[in-house]
């Protein structure tokens, strides 16, 4: 089984940009990524539209037979992922059938902080998902939008796998127990986010994987141990390559609880999205069985946006 025989998704891409065209999406190309959600603002949406329509090696992936279309034609599949909502889904909830119509297929009701949605997870109350959440989770699953739990506080991601009708996805996030950190998962919601045929998106993020001196072994551990607790089934993989200055980091919305100073230094061994077949390499070492390795580098999401995406 070979690593470009494989679809491969990623769910979390901040860095692939619209309006640029250097290394970086090279690099991409070269770890044979099939698809990725690409980081999207409503505002960034027409400069990606212009892009697809001047570049023939992108495809909008609005539909999953699109990734299958992708692989197989060679392009890139560009997912749209909105990480902080924007103002119109809190002005109305059914906004989520414009951003739907617009190509959004992927959406977090929280970053880091307090939203009008429900507590993210550095939120000091830890609060859970409010009314106007749980209106709103109605309906992105009403409009087949997947709806993602990472950056969401840990109280508020329950109550979102409660109150949704579809499963739900965490695009970028590791296992608590691993690793202890405010945005990790703790098995409590690994497992709840399964028994509703979720998926969990294991990342490279630094302070995600290992405090100190991170490595792609150190991440293949959260790996092991959610799919220990709730099967390889609901493994895939969220890579969240991202850099801010450190005047970003000091601005508050980064906590020293989950983020450590930058400059951020991804795992030795996943630096890039170039290295993305050190980690299909890595599962097979781990003993990982094909069908295993065949949905976490892709199929298991690719099979989550089947049963969600309308």
């Amino acid at each position: 089984m070979g690593h470009r025989e494989l679809i491969i998704i990623n769910g979390a891409e901040v860095l692939a940009r619209p309006h640029e065209r250097g290394p970086y999406w090279q690099r991409i190309r070269d770890g044979g990524i099939t698809a990725f959600a690409a980081t999207a603002g409503r505002a960034h949406l027409p400069a990606w539209f212009r892009r697809f329509r001047d570049d023939d090696g992108l495809l909008h992936v609005t539909e999953p037979r699109h990734v299958r279309e992708a692989k197989a034609a060679g392009r890139l599949g560009v997912i749209f992922h909105v990480q902080k909502p924007p103002p119109e889904l809190a002005a109305d909830p059914d906004e989520a059938w414009n951003l739907q119509r617009l190509g959004v297929r992927m959406l977090q009701l929280t970053y880091n902080e307090r939203s009008p949605f429900g507590d993210g997870c550095t939120e000091r109350a830890g609060g859970g998902l409010s009314d106007l959440g749980a209106r709103a989770v109605a309906a992105l699953n009403e409009a087949g939008v997947l709806i993602d739990v990472s950056h969401a506080g840990h109280r508020t991601a329950l109550d979102i796998v409660a109150a949704s009708s579809q499963p739900v996805v965490v695009s970028h996030s590791n296992a608590d127990a691993v690793c202890s950190n405010p945005r990790n998962l703790r098995d409590e919601a690994i497992i709840a986010i399964a028994e509703r045929g979720g998926v969990v998106g294991v990342t490279a993020f630094p302070s995600l994987v290992r405090w100190r001196e991170p490595t792609l072994e150190r991440m293949i551990d959260h790996i092991d141990h959610i799919a220990a607790l709730v099967g390889h089934e609901h493994v895939g993989f969220g890579l969240d390559f991202c850099s801010i200055p450190q005047a970003s980091w000091e601005s508050g919305r980064f906590s020293p609880a989950a983020y450590a100073p930058p400059p951020w230094v991804f795992p030795a061994g996943i630096a890039g999205p170039e290295e993305v077949p050190n980690l299909t390499a890595g599962l097979v070492r781990r003993g990982c069985d094909p069908a295993a390795v065949r949905g976490i580098m892709g199929e298991n999401l690719l099979r989550l946006f089947e049963a969600v995406w309308r």
